[in-house]
């Protein structure tokens, strides 16, 4: 694989991912008391900013390399498909 390829199926991965972590939050919603949203929606943006941050940190290890962009890439999707695990569960919980 070249660079390009890497980084292109990298960005694939994260954004199949991000589609799948939108559609449980979205299933989500509805079934959470106004409260219950609101935390959500608070614990959410601090999620995203930690999977940011923390993978930014990961890239920085090969920073102004050809690898730090699919390296971030890859993070960000690793991380995004934990957090949907997370979703899928209070989903579940919320379900019963």
């Amino acid at each position: 694989q070249t660079t390009l390829d890497m980084n292109m199926c990298s960005s694939q991965e994260f954004q199949t991912a991000d589609r799948k972590l939108n559609q449980v939050y979205q299933q989500l919603q509805p079934k959470l008391n106004s409260k219950q949203k609101q935390r959500l929606t608070v614990a959410q943006r601090s999620w995203l900013k930690f999977r940011d941050e923390s993978c930014d940190y990961e890239k920085g290890q090969f920073e102004g390399g050809t690898l730090a962009a699919s390296t971030y890439g890859y993070c960000r999707s690793r991380v995004t498909q934990e957090r949907i695990k997370d979703l899928q569960r209070y989903l579940k919980e919320a379900s019963l």
